[in-house]
């Protein structure tokens, strides 16, 4: 009766359908296997810093006292919309006169009540209620409701709203989800305390205490408001206003970050670059919610290091992106974004973005003729007019890939189609995306025909390679180690040596890779080679504990797990570790990575008490139920594993 630890502390990258936990056979890949794990805090405590005294919040509507044009275009803002009041005009059409929305075998009734908005649906276990929702989140193209839920949940409806068509849809098209399964509506893989709320609001803490699996989320501003990017504010605010009338040039002191940020990055006209740079803290506020990734402490701030808090979801391997870096699953943008060439030369996310109102700060070609007039002329590069579907540079450059049935989203990763990775690899490319009608071979034809050998790049030699690796093709070694040695991008060079890890025990060139990147000046690159290199950790131990030390909080965390098996809990390290564990106790797949650090210590009740609580999150779950099968197996509770193997079994038949 074996279940596959390594395997487990990887189960998974995204939410699945039924659930969230996939099967062991199934799960990622050796690299996303190796660290994925969770939070903050002694069992028992909240997860999530509450503000101290440096994080006093004024709130958006005071900095219009001052910046009343940067107020006015923030209000009219997806940001300030994130998360809003029913108080909008849309609600009137949206819930009257009252109608039935179909979805699959399952109804939505939805209208107005006693001066309220309600709908009526299958809740929880399967019970047809009625619903009062609380608020709305997201605004175009289109908003979701929340509604209030036992233990501090809120849920949030995979019925949604599209304002401009006038017509309510699911988010999982024609998916008929049934209220018992986690990615339902009820479940816990659609709670807003866990899977949304941290981006849609302003100092948000989740405040989920595992024990008694309540939350107590609480937050200084609902939407995204000015202090999510600034930082708090209410030193700055009081300051300014404590200056009454002094005279012009005299500045209060303690005014916080606002300023920093300000001044510092978002006014210049170009960042240096090389080492991280104010621009960067700006590129790294703006990942802390637009990148796929994992919280490290539940405390980030703006202008601090993302790698300080959060651990990307990086593409190479698993299913998150194609092996040339394109979105697949829902990556958001800021990863894709690091691998591009446009970050290697300066281009961050306010260089086209104006920060407060969110729009691109040029339409169409004008954006990227604001840098590539002279270079590229739209209309012969791209054998289109320009204008017109294909004439446009994001058409080719940033394809677009639609989530939730209908928000589409351009690929931040800045790549050039590619139809022969279409022909080999299966990847997508922008000229069948518009061409569905025809097949690859005629858009490599006419590929060829228009650019040549401009198509052998080493871009496509990289995917090749990633593809090979994923496949578990050994020979694939010394092209990764290539790739990790030369390749221009350092988000690309710590792919390629993180999908090394499945060779670093006999592949004598994959070890010697990694024990060089211990000592990279890049920080993902230190992390990366620090969780890959545990098998043969030590045979290195003395590097590795001195990753412990690093000035960046991830290479810190990843060379505690590397050392989980006997690192003092008490070791600096060991707590960052321990922290980062327990964010994400709230979610079936974070609990069982804390039962396999436990596991891994030998501490068996702990990790039964780990399975356990997963189990609690997403009951009968089938591989949950093996694993408590495996461990109370090992515990020598004969008996708890054969129960615990019986229900595994009829849950097995019943689907999981």
């Amino acid at each position: 009766m074996e279940f596959h630890w390594r395997a487990a502390s990887s189960i998974l990258s995204s939410v699945k359908r039924r659930s969230v936990v996939a099967g062991v056979a199934a799960l990622l890949a050796a690299l996303a296997g190796l660290f994925f794990l969770l939070d903050p805090r002694e069992e028992g405590e909240e997860s999530g810093a509450p503000p101290g005294e440096g994080d006093r919040y004024a709130g958006s509507a005071s900095c219009r006292e001052c910046h009343e044009e940067a107020h006015e275009a923030w209000q009219a803002s997806h940001h300030a919309r994130a998360e809003r009041a029913l108080d909008f005009p849309d609600l009137s059409r949206a819930f009257g006169p009252e109608r039935t929305v179909r979805v699959g075998t399952r109804g939505w009734v939805l209208g107005e009540k006693d001066g309220a908005f309600e709908f009526r649906t299958e809740g929880p276990g399967g019970k047809v209620e009625t619903f009062r929702p609380v608020r709305a989140i997201g605004v175009d193209p289109l908003w979701q409701l929340l509604v209030e839920a036992r233990d501090g949940r809120c849920q949030v409806t995979s019925l949604a709203y599209d304002p401009a068509r006038e017509e309510w849809f699911s988010i999982f098209g024609e998916e008929d989800r049934s209220p018992l399964e986690w990615g339902s509506w009820a479940g816990r893989g659609m709670t807003w305390n866990t899977m949304c709320a941290a981006c849609h609001n302003t100092g948000l803490v989740k405040g989920y205490d595992p024990d008694s699996d309540r939350f107590a989320t609480r937050s200084a501003e609902r939407g995204v408001g000015c202090e999510a990017c600034h930082g708090p504010s209410l030193a700055h605010v009081e300051g300014w206003r404590g200056l009454g009338s002094r005279g012009p040039g005299e500045r209060p002191a303690g005014t916080g970050s606002m300023e920093r940020v300000a001044r510092e990055f978002l006014e210049r006209d170009r960042p240096e670059a090389g080492a991280w740079s104010p621009y960067d803290r700006a590129l790294d506020t703006c990942g802390s919610c637009h990148a796929r990734r994992e919280d490290l402490t539940g405390a980030f701030r703006p202008g601090e290091r993302f790698l300080d808090h959060y651990r990307p979801e990086l593409p190479g391997l698993g299913e998150a992106y194609h092996a040339d870096g394109q979105v697949r699953e829902e990556d958001y943008e800021y990863v894709s974004f690091l691998g591009s060439r446009m970050v290697r030369e300066g281009v961050r996310c306010v260089s086209c973005h104006e920060p407060h109102s969110g729009k691109t700060r040029e339409r169409g070609n004008a954006l990227c003729l604001a840098c590539h007039k002279g270079k590229i002329d739209p209309g012969p590069h791209s054998h289109h007019e320009p204008g017109r579907p294909g004439g446009e540079c994001v058409d080719c450059h940033m394809p677009i890939t639609t989530y939730m049935a209908r928000h589409p989203r351009h690929d931040h990763g800045f790549t050039i189609p590619d139809p022969l990775l279409t022909k080999e690899l299966g990847i997508p490319n922008a000229c069948n995306r518009c061409h569905a009608d025809r097949d690859a071979e005629w858009a490599l034809a006419a590929a060829e025909d228009w650019y040549g050998q401009s198509l052998v790049r080493p871009a496509r030699r990289r995917a090749r390679t990633l593809a090979r690796a994923s496949g578990g093709d050994g020979s694939v070694v010394p092209d990764l180690v290539q790739i990790a040695r030369d390749d221009p991008s350092p988000l690309w060079r710590a792919v390629a040596a993180g999908a090394l890890a499945p060779w670093v025990e006999r592949e004598p060139l994959a070890e010697d890779l990694l024990a060089g990147a211990l000592g990279s000046p890049d920080p993902l690159a230190r992390y990366v080679a620090v969780t890959a290199i545990d098998p043969v950790a030590g045979r290195h131990a003395g590097v590795v504990r001195a990753l412990l030390n690093d000035p960046v909080r991830i290479v810190r965390v990843g060379a505690a797990w590397t050392l989980r098996r006997s690192l003092d809990p008490e070791n600096p390290a060991g707590r960052e570790l321990l922290d980062y564990l327990r964010a994400s106790s709230d979610h079936p797949v974070g609990a069982v990575r804390i039962a396999s650090y436990h596991k891994d210590r030998g501490e068996l009740p702990e990790a039964v008490r780990w399975i356990r609580h997963a189990l609690r999150l997403e009951p009968g779950n089938p591989e949950l139920l093996r694993a408590l099968a495996s461990l109370l197996s090992e515990q020598g509770d004969e008996e708890g594993a054969r129960e615990a193997m019986e229900e595994y079994r009829r849950a097995a038949r019943g689907g999981g």
